[in-house]
């Protein structure tokens, strides 16, 4: 009895359930039939390579490599295209450190060995193999328009009734997936389908995991779903991009496709003169953190460094809306629990006051300083939800101070019964120029007042002004005398 060639059919195929076990095995007989297929699916991919003939090839290979053209004299029959293909297959996918050239000139010999062989072909594990490696490293190979124009050759070569080890329907379509654009062919088939990209590329058997080729049809998917987003519109896509392993992608040498998503949602925003909705900003923060960090910090070297300096300019402005609207519930929160009347009294006229700033559009950036028991707030029902960046006021206690950045002037504002500072230029070692992870609260009375005069020589633009009747009168006065475009009736 001769040898059964297991090359020749999709192991699935060689034990198939039948209808009857469908309908009778529950879904973990199922799993475990499986996993039966799967291992030996591995076993076939094995079979011959570790004959001493197999290993004695693929070291004449690598006694020459990386010398192309001895690579090729060495390659004298077609015995020599599996060794060289699990040479290349031996590389992890997250490198293309193969310790064989992988070339163009090495798959066109492939290729004419294959057609000089007896049977004018590829086997069907080298067609498996090679096709493994066309999924893997798609367009990280320069040579995949050569890998895609032999596999073409070849699995053309075979008749329609012959299993070629779950490549069958791939080969359906081969001249559309099997090419330098086939990742989009899948891709457009999930959308006009309306099927979840992963049945598609299964129904293929196309490798999700590991898979270059997957990864780039993913890209197109997501990014055809993107462009169709009104801006601020709650989509499933939104949930699914948050996934590190979906904005981590690859999309060239420089950027992930997080960069993309950024700048997408980013740009629809500034394109319709809007700003992000709670769940738009948060998608943005979630993969990016927020802007208002150190410039050498990881989080903003990988993306915001990465970007054009308006993006995290414009995400600087819009978050500076969100923490006014943290700064003024602490500050109405802690007028309420005080029970001072004065406090209480004082409120609306602040708010309006710090509004009138940001509709004037005078804000560059802010940032706060919270104490301890304020804190609450930041994880509240209403609060984003992704954390502001903020620093710790160690002595704080309920205290919150909102520092505004007018770029002619600075303002500092408390949620308590204190005087608003306002100055032309702050201090070097301030803490409002820096990044400090903490601070006390002397650093933002009389320790900033004090800084100021030892640096700049007076207090002469370093303004203290108490809520008092025409507070605002005054203080628009200073702001005025620092060079900020601005009128009363802006901020009453």
């Amino acid at each position: 009895m001769s040898p059964i060639d297991l090359s020749r059919l999709t192991y699935a195929n060689i034990f198939p359930p039948t209808l009857l076990i469908r309908k009778l095995v529950d879904d973990s007989t199922r799993d475990h039939y499986k996993a039966l297929c799967d291992r030996l699916h591995t076993i076939g991919n094995k079979a011959g390579t570790g004959s001493n003939g197999f290993k004695l090839r693929k070291q004449e290979i690598m006694a020459v490599q990386p010398n192309i053209a001895g690579i090729i004299r060495v390659m004298e029959s077609s015995k020599y295209i599996r060794p060289l293909l699990a040479l290349w297959n031996e590389t992890p996918s997250h490198t293309l450190n193969f310790p064989v050239p992988f070339v163009g000139e090495l798959v066109a010999h492939i290729d004419k060995l294959a057609l000089q062989s007896r049977r004018g072909r590829l086997g069907r594990l080298a067609l498996f193999e090679l096709c493994n490696l066309f999924f893997r490293f798609y367009d990280d190979l320069n040579c995949i328009k050569e890998i895609s124009d032999c596999l073409n050759t070849h699995l053309r070569r075979y008749q329609p009734n012959e299993k070629i080890m779950g490549l069958d329907n791939v080969r359906e379509h081969i001249h559309e997936l099997i090419s330098t654009s086939g990742h989009k062919v899948l891709a457009k088939t999930a959308l006009d389908t309306g099927q979840h990209l992963p049945e598609v590329a299964d129904h293929y058997n196309i490798p999700l995991q590991n898979s270059r080729f997957y990864e780039k049809a993913l890209l197109t998917h997501y990014l055809a779903r993107l462009n169709q987003l009104a801006p601020n519109e709650d989509a499933q896509i939104l949930h699914e991009i948050v996934a590190p392993g979906v904005y981590n992608i690859k999309l060239d040498h420089r950027f992930r496709f997080g960069h993309k998503i950024i700048t997408t949602l980013m740009d629809k925003l500034i394109d319709a003169g809007r700003e992000p909705s709670p769940l738009w900003r948060d998608v943005i923060l979630h993969i990016a953190g927020d802007p208002r960090i150190p410039p050498n910090s990881p989080s903003y070297s990988q993306w915001w460094a990465a970007i054009d300096s308006k993006y995290p300019q414009t995400m600087r402005g819009w978050l500076a809306k969100a923490d006014l609207e943290l700064f003024l519930r602490i500050m109405a929160d802690y007028a309420k629990n005080q029970g001072n009347a004065a406090l209480q009294r004082m409120y609306p006229e602040r708010e309006r006051f710090l509004r009138g700033l940001f509709k004037k559009g005078l804000i560059k950036e802010t940032r706060l300083f919270l104490g301890r028991n304020v804190l609450r707030f930041i994880n509240n029902p209403g609060s984003p939800g992704q954390s502001p960046a903020y620093v710790q006021i160690k002595d704080g206690g309920e205290t919150a101070i909102f520092y505004l950045n007018l770029g002619e002037a600075h303002l500092i504002e408390g949620s308590y019964n204190c005087a608003m500072r306002m100055m032309d230029r702050i201090p070097q070692r301030s803490c409002l120029n820096g990044f400090p992870k903490a601070v006390y609260n002397r650093a933002l009375r009389t320790g900033l007042e004090e800084q100021y005069c030892g640096e700049f020589g007076d207090d002469s633009r370093y303004y203290e002004v108490r809520h008092y009747q025409g507070w605002q009168s005054r203080a628009v006065g200073h702001l005025k005398k620092m060079g900020v475009q601005i009128y009363l009736s802006d901020v009453i």
